[in-house]
């Protein structure tokens, strides 16, 4: 079964206009750099936004096939361009190889909480959705009304984008905590943000 998905994302003068997934390959093309001073194109390609581990200078095309993919997995693919002087420019948008574009959150965003309210007996986490311009540690710090502690949540390794942490309603010592209002506070790359979650029963 072949399936094809198209797409288009404009970056400056790249254009990647489509994608076609099967057989484990990837078939790309993009409009063409206009300058007069232009070699070539370089293609990178890898399983996360993040880290496209893999390229190959693919000379004055503007189309190219990645072969030898695993077709279970994500793919993110970007383009750029190549003078004569060896100087490289920015990548074009990241795409991924479902067809959806990759962009990267512009800073680190707390956006939500949830349930909320958080009932224990019906819920097994509550769960807080963040994004990360860059790759970094995170650390969740759960607090009181009276400004203890009660527990943190501490990651590492997160990549740039959209994640999820679950919390289980419980403090440091396994305990489910009382009832009441907690501030579930967000510290990463040398911000702090702050949502309200309450607990009942």
């Amino acid at each position: 079964m072949t399936v094809r998905r198209w797409f288009t994302v404009c970056f400056y003068s790249l254009i990647i206009i489509s994608t076609c997934t099967y057989a484990g390959s990837i078939k790309i093309k993009w409009d063409e750099n206009k300058e007069d001073d232009l070699l070539g194109y370089r293609v990178y390609w890898g399983f996360s936004p993040s880290k496209l581990v893999f390229s190959e200078n693919v000379g004055n095309v503007n189309n190219f096939e990645i072969t030898g993919i695993d077709n279970e997995k994500p793919y993110y693919v970007a383009v750029s361009a190549i003078d004569f002087s060896g100087n490289e420019s920015e990548l074009s948008t990241i795409v991924k190889s479902d067809g959806s574009i990759y962009t990267l959150p512009a800073e680190v965003e707390l956006n939500y909480v949830f349930p909320n309210p958080f009932l224990p007996d019906m819920h097994d986490f509550v769960y807080f959705e963040f994004l990360l311009p860059d790759e970094a540690k995170v650390k969740i710090s759960i607090y009181n009304q009276l400004g203890q502690l009660v527990n943190e949540i501490v990651s590492f390794g997160f990549e740039p984008g959209k994640h999820v942490l679950p919390w289980d309603g419980r403090n440091h010592l396994g305990e489910f905590v009382a009832c009441g209002i907690y501030y579930c506070q967000l510290n990463v790359l040398d911000k702090r943000l702050t949502r309200q979650v309450t607990i009942l029963r």
